[in-house]
């Protein structure tokens, strides 16, 4: 199956929410792929305005490094120029925002039609991250690791009774294959008519 899924339909406007670890990324090129539209992705465009060497760019920079939050302007200004500048009229996945309330109810965020959170329990997150940082084994980078995970909970995690309440979550156990994942997203995005196809099959 391939990227012209969501030909003559509206829009298929979607957002990934979910712990470090949760594949966010991987799904996020997954569905892009199937509905052919495009990934807005907050962690690739932190990273390459971080790559910028003036003052902004280095502060981003460490903020990343320690696994802080970077300041709702920023970031909702990076998505509004990618959004500007891709070709989303017939939708986008966003992957990493919103990822607060303040972001959730600002008018700048992107409208949705769904947004599927990625449910992984504590344990699995930490293993997961931990492989991805196998090569760092100091305690700044388990401090980011921690620092991330107590944003996530603090933060992130609530934002699924903000959209549960307006009937736009989906939860997906994120434990399983990628494809099995994949599969159980757009199982769950065609029952509730975000996207008007069946499932991918293996």
């Amino acid at each position: 199956m391939s990227g012209d899924a969501n030909v003559g339909s509206n829009p298929v406007r979607v957002a990934l929410i979910g712990p470090p670890g949760a594949g966010k990324g991987t799904q996020a090129a997954a569905l892009a792929r199937l509905l052919g539209i495009p990934v807005i992705s907050t962690g690739e465009l932190l990273r390459r305005r971080a790559g910028v060497d003036d003052d902004t760019g280095r502060a981003l920079a460490g903020a990343l490094g320690r696994g802080e939050l970077v300041a709702d302007d920023m970031v909702l200004g990076l998505v509004q120029e990618a959004l500007a500048s891709s070709s989303a009229k017939a939708g986008y996945i966003l992957d990493g925002v919103p990822r607060t309330a303040s972001q959730a109810l600002d008018p700048r965020t992107p409208p949705l039609d769904a947004v599927v959170h990625l449910s992984l329990p504590d344990g699995v997150t930490r293993a997961r991250i931990a492989r991805r940082h196998a090569q760092r084994s100091d305690d700044a980078d388990r401090t980011a690791i921690e620092n991330r995970m107590r944003i996530y909970h603090e933060l992130t995690e609530p934002l699924c009774d903000l959209y549960r309440s307006r009937g736009l979550l989906v939860s997906v156990d994120a434990t399983r294959r990628v494809d099995e994942v994949t599969q159980s997203i757009m199982r769950a995005l065609a029952d509730r008519n975000v996207v008007p196809v069946a499932p991918p099959t293996a």
